[in-house]
């Protein structure tokens, strides 16, 4: 079960949307095992990833792992380009109570759920002696991604090792819809419906009209 705890915002209204950007691989990985994958965090892109203050965060790094998720009433063409390929790019809408409530187990580890917060860093001096504080605040300039991430300190130094870690939830209860990529081949909608359909899952699978005609003149 997700903990919210002190460290995060949550959101006024609990349905609002959360968006997953993601390429066909991750999101046959996610329906294949049931679970999804938590980067460590010094495997992810910004490399001031839990700098609070900016000098403050090496080593906790290597001990916390991440999921997120962009909140949004509305799909991304800025999220499409950073997070899912081109030609078989997904992305997995959910809301914030059902991918709260959807975890399962976290094999005794708590998990820290809710709002990034955007901050000016410089504005931080006095480092945190909570590890997870530090992985709740990011750049301003990162506010146009609107994330909202689960976060794990992982207590097990050998399972610290890995670059990742995979966390079951409840597919049938986190998955609301399934938009396939603008510009991806339209026999990837089929892939995806058949691999839910294999996996007894009913969840409706549309192409994304971002880049029609027709959405753009308003027909």
């Amino acid at each position: 079960m997700a903990n919210n705890g002190l460290i995060f915002h949550t959101p006024k209204e609990l349905d609002v949307p959360l968006w997953k950007y993601l390429d066909f691989t991750r999101f046959a990985s996610l329906i294949n095992t049931g679970s999804l994958y938590f980067a460590r965090a010094d495997q992810l892109l910004d490399p001031y990833e839990g700098s609070y203050p900016l000098t403050d965060h090496h080593q906790t790094r290597k001990q916390v792992f991440l999921n997120c998720w962009h909140q949004s009433e509305h799909e991304s063409a800025a999220m499409w380009e950073l997070y899912a390929q081109k030609n078989e790019g997904l992305a997995i809408v959910s809301t914030f109570n059902k991918l709260e409530s959807s975890f399962t187990v976290a094999e005794g580890h708590d998990i820290h759920f809710g709002q990034i917060n955007y901050i000016d860093y410089s504005d931080i001096k006095k480092p945190s002696s909570d590890p997870i504080k530090p992985f709740a605040y990011k750049r301003k300039s990162f506010e146009h991604e609107k994330e909202v991430r689960a976060i794990i300190h992982c207590e097990d130094k050998d399972k610290c090792l890995y670059k990742g870690i995979f966390i079951p939830i409840n597919i049938n209860k986190v998955i609301d819809h399934i938009h396939v990529a603008p510009y991806a081949d339209d026999w990837i909608v089929d892939l995806i419906s058949n691999l839910l359909n294999k996996y007894g899952l009913s969840v409706p699978v549309t192409k994304s009209r971002l880049y029609d005609s027709g959405e753009v003149l308003g027909i």
